[in-house]
């Protein structure tokens, strides 16, 4: 029974333990207010994290200087991809997301 708590432990916090983040020593918010969202966009849909997460999280709390709505669903969705990448701060975001019951 013991072994089994363990693993299942381990399975939840292995992902936790290769991320990276992805904006180490850098000014995010700045770089999320001066983003080219529509650029970050086609950037994500191609894979890349850093956009990934500049776009989820513009959807998440909105960029009104690039006429970006609130859309917690699709914040959600894009943060989830960066994380699936392995970037700390989706993580962190995700986590904010959920306990605050936001788009979720």
């Amino acid at each position: 029974m013991i072994r089994v708590f363990v693993l299942a432990i381990l399975m939840v916090l292995s992902p936790l333990a290769q991320a990276e983040r992805v904006f180490e020593g850098e000014k995010v918010v700045e770089i999320f207010q001066s983003q080219d969202f529509d650029a970050n966009l086609a950037k994500a849909e191609q894979g890349d994290v850093r956009a990934q997460y500049l776009v989820g999280a513009a959807y998440l709390y909105g960029l009104e200087a690039q006429e970006v709505e609130v859309d917690h669903e699709q914040g959600r969705y894009w943060l989830e991809k960066a994380a699936d990448q392995g970037a700390a701060e989706a993580y962190s975001e995700l986590a904010r997301i959920y306990h605050r019951g936001m788009g979720v």
